[in-house]
């Protein structure tokens, strides 16, 4: 189900676009987008919504914080992108500079939920 409301195809190719666009260029090396993607693939069912998604996303990438802290940064970066920031900014370059400034307090943030 989308935001919308309205029943929508299951797409890889936005989650893998999504993931891709939340790795930071530092971190890129050290986190696997096809192994974030997998595990996502995994817990997704027939009738989801966007907001269930977008949250998978976030707690597969905190799930795979111990073989990487890099995936801290991740996990950050998808809780900023897809819960907070599209409300209020659009342009990428603002989203990427804003992120960058708010990731380290809200990254300490995800090891404690």
């Amino acid at each position: 189900m989308n935001k919308k409301g309205e029943r929508e195809i299951f797409s890889v190719e936005k989650i893998k676009k999504t993931l891709e666009a939340s790795v930071l260029p530092e971190h890129a090396a050290a986190i696997s987008v096809e192994q974030v993607l997998s595990q996502v693939q995994r817990e997704v069912y027939d009738g989801i919504s966007t907001e269930e998604i977008e949250r998978t996303l976030i707690m597969v990438a905190r799930s795979m914080i111990e073989r990487d802290p890099a995936y801290n940064q991740l996990a950050a970066q998808l809780a900023l992108t897809t819960l907070c920031i599209p409300k209020y900014l659009k342009n990428k370059r603002c989203v990427y500079r804003i992120s960058r400034f708010l990731i380290l307090s809200i990254g300490a943030r995800l090891w404690i939920m």
